[in-house]
């Protein structure tokens, strides 16, 4: 007797389908963030605010202006297909709170709930900047074993017309 080849291939997907659906998958621990920008235009010169906010209890590592440690960091990277824009300066944190960190041993700047970075350029002419900001999140717990922790290294892409 034959069997139907498709049969093996709908179990297969059954099987995963399941799996995924009774065992948390890692991304689904990850926080939502969401981002909104603002421009503050002045003549050709415009601040882009990229500001977001992230669910209760998990820290959002701010840009630090010492390059000890860029992997706490958050960086933002601008760009676009045609020179339309040029950034003045470096981004910069609103807000953040700045502490002494014990188990990384260095003081730290992060976000609570919400926070945003500022990025000043002169604006060339229009077009569409692609905002990549790659940041760290953590989120602290309590375990019957003690104190515990995940972080989670994100990037996240925002597209901002310029016209």
């Amino acid at each position: 007797m034959k069997t139907n080849p498709f049969i093996p291939k709908c179990l297969l997907c059954l099987l995963i389908v399941y799996f995924f659906n009774n065992y948390p998958v890692f991304s689904q621990n990850m926080p939502k963030v969401k981002w909104q920008v603002e421009k503050e235009v002045q003549d050709k010169e415009i601040n882009l605010i990229l500001a977001f906010k992230i669910d209760n209890d998990w820290t959002f590592y701010a840009i630090n202006d010492d390059s000890v440690s860029p992997k706490i960091s958050a960086q933002i990277n601008l760009q676009a297909n045609d020179d339309c824009f040029i950034t003045i300066g470096n981004a910069t944190s609103n807000n953040s709170i700045s502490e002494f960190d014990k188990e990384l041993n260095r003081n730290t700047s992060y976000f609570m709930n919400e926070g945003a970075f500022t990025q000043r350029i002169i604006k060339k002419g229009s077009c569409l900047i692609k905002a990549e900001i790659s940041y760290l999140v953590s989120k602290k717990y309590m375990t019957e074993q003690g104190e515990g922790g995940v972080v989670f290294k994100v990037k996240d892409t925002i597209l901002i017309p310029l016209d």
